[in-house]
């Protein structure tokens, strides 16, 4: 029967892809206007490569440790693309500013267009204001729940391996 420790790369691994196919999922829930969309696929790849060097090497604990760092690391984005996003500000909807600001004060590339083609446009940024909306709070939970789910099942050992003694 396997212990926590050597559930940990299988854990990684699974995190690492899921958090790989989050990153695609959101570049085309938004448009595919942001490169910046993909960092969950940016964090997914080191993360599985962590797996790999976990489950192929003595290196266990280091491999883990990274991973959680990544996955930290992803929290933080996650947290600063929500605000980014105006999540906490209502006023910074898209749509809202579309149609409460003068075309003469919108952004110049936005002010050009004729008023269906910015329609059009502020529609694209709806859309992706809430696709922002709906996946960053999942990535950021999905971060902070692989952390505490390897927490509980960290390696315990002195030599970081996760293979302790019975």
């Amino acid at each position: 029967m396997s212990d926590g420790p050597d559930r940990l790369p299988r854990l990684t691994l699974t995190f690492g892809l899921l958090l790989a196919a989050m990153g695609y999922a959101i570049y085309f829930a938004t448009g595919r206007t942001t490169f910046g969309a993909m960092s969950p696929t940016f964090l997914g790849i080191p993360i599985v490569l962590c797996a790999v060097v976990a489950n192929t090497s003595k290196l266990r604990g280091v491999a883990w440790r990274i991973a959680v760092v990544c996955a930290l690391i992803g929290f933080c984005i996650a947290a600063y693309k929500l605000h980014d996003a105006g999540a906490f500000d209502a006023s910074r909807r898209p749509v809202e500013i579309g149609l409460t600001v003068d075309a003469k004060d919108l952004p110049p590339a936005l002010a050009a267009l004729e008023p269906a083609e910015r329609s059009i446009a502020l529609q694209r940024a709806e859309r992706q204001w809430r696709a922002a909306l709906v996946s960053w709070p999942v990535f950021a939970l999905f971060c902070i729940g692989y952390v505490a789910l390897t927490w509980s099942i960290r390696p315990r050992s002195g030599s970081g391996t996760g293979d302790g003694a019975r």
